[in-house]
């Protein structure tokens, strides 16, 4: 969770939707290296999601189609979000390797909304990752029930995810899941290639 909050913070509030205060805003070097650094921790939070995808598939349900659901659409959630990143990214970079460029507001501008269109998308794929988890954990009896039911309100709650906050209650749900799989003693990560516990 922390990459994720860190990485927010170091992208900002970004350049702006202005052709000048965008073209001001990458012309100082410290904005520049700050979404390059925020891309850096997103990619790793990126790469931690991938890990907890992977193991939870085992832990959470083991009925299909619930299990197969579950993976498929938590990996098109971290597919989504590294376009994302990596278009958010995209003209900090450019600024960066093409040395004496001046970047062009209306290209950012498309870059930076494709990005948010991404965002979209994993928030809706993130809803159904939720909500098979949430489903195939109830049938099967793997998830505490109260867990499994809270991760319906969070599977709609990233629908909106177009206002941001729904991201940050995913990442409470992420975390909650992770300490009860390790409480539990069957830690997300921790999964055999048997698939058992």
């Amino acid at each position: 969770m922390s990459f994720f909050v860190i990485g927010a913070t170091l992208y900002g509030n970004g350049a702006g939707r202005y052709s000048q205060e965008i073209v001001a805003y990458y012309s100082q070097q410290a904005n520049r290296l700050a979404q390059i650094e925020g891309f850096a921790t997103l990619t790793a939070g990126l790469v931690l999601l991938v890990a907890f995808v992977s193991g939870l598939r085992s832990i959470a349900t083991n009925s299909e189609p619930w299990s197969s659901l579950m993976f498929g659409t938590g990996m098109a959630t971290v597919v989504c979000l590294v376009i994302a990143n990596t278009l958010w990214a995209s003209s900090a970079f450019t600024t960066v390797i093409e040395r004496g460029y001046v970047i062009d507001p209306r290209s950012h501008l498309l870059l930076e909304d494709s990005g948010f269109t991404f965002l979209v998308a994993a928030g809706a794929m993130g809803a159904a990752f939720v909500a098979a988890t949430s489903l195939g954990g109830v049938r099967d009896g793997l998830l505490p029930t109260w867990l499994a039911w809270l991760g319906l309100p969070v599977a709609v709650a990233l629908l909106a995810v177009y206002w941001y906050l729904p991201l940050f209650v995913f990442l409470v749900w992420i975390v909650l899941v992770s300490i009860v799989s390790l409480r539990s003693g069957a830690p997300v990560a921790d999964v055999n290639l048997a698939g058992e516990r």
